[in-house]
């Protein structure tokens, strides 16, 4: 259904996948690209084995040699347990299908903003931090990718036009105003605050979340703090 959807609207879809598995992970990108209306990959860091850089840096140049697909790289070690430094990424950036990373890395860091100086501009490094969308924007960010956006959808698509624009003060104020809605949305274990406020606004069939993920509680609070973001 996701993939309909997005050919209808002329939308790429990027499909996540990924393991500490590499041969596993070869595997699941192949079976992918066998499917019309894929577009490209979101690649995760091998968590829980904990491989050197340089073993990470293998992994994904052997998942890229057999991929068809585009690949995006998703760099979050407060997930993984697993840094992957400036460096590592502008090295694989190389390869001609690793396309793009998702920086979410729960800073904004001297590591960052040495991605952004040494990267090369058919590079794409993308927001993945929900609560720095805009300050990642403001450093030359291509996008974003954010599970926040799935609420709060109107509001992104505007800070990404202002940024893109040159507006900075507003842009400024309205990266601002998106802090408190996101850090609320992400109040428990993402995507149970999400689900259950999509819920509540009729706009899913249902707010269950699959163990070990427990239900949120009651969103009311976070609907009126998305309220109050739509009537400044």
């Amino acid at each position: 259904m996701c993939g309909r959807v997005c050919r209808e609207h002329d939308v790429p879809l990027l499909v996540g996948t990924g393991s500490n598995d590499t041969a596993g992970t070869r595997r699941a990108v192949e079976e992918l690209s066998e499917n019309t209306y894929v577009a490209g990959v979101l690649v995760v860091v091998p968590y829980y084995t904990r491989p050197s850089e340089a073993g990470v840096v293998a992994h994904f140049e052997y998942i890229a040699e057999a991929s068809p697909l585009p690949l995006v790289l998703y760099n979050v070690p407060y997930r993984t347990g697993q840094h992957l430094g400036w460096q590592s990424i502008v090295r694989l950036a190389q390869h001609p299908r690793v396309v793009a990373v998702k920086q979410a890395v729960g800073s904004v860091d001297t590591d960052t903003a040495r991605l952004f100086a040494e990267s090369d501009e058919s590079f794409s490094v993308l927001a993945g931090e929900d609560t720095l969308i805009s300050p990642l924007l403001a450093m030359g960010a291509a996008g974003a990718i954010a599970a926040t956006a799935n609420v709060c959808t109107p509001e992104y698509v505007e800070l990404f036009r202002l940024w893109r624009d040159g507006s900075t003060t507003q842009a400024r104020l309205l990266g601002n105003d998106l802090v408190a809605p996101a850090c609320a949305l992400m109040s428990e274990p993402n995507p149970t605050v999400i689900k259950a406020v999509l819920h509540a606004q009729g706009r899913i069939a249902t707010p269950h979340v699959r163990l070990p993920l427990l239900p949120a509680g009651e969103p009311t609070a976070i609907i009126e703090t998305l309220r109050h973001l739509r009537t400044r």
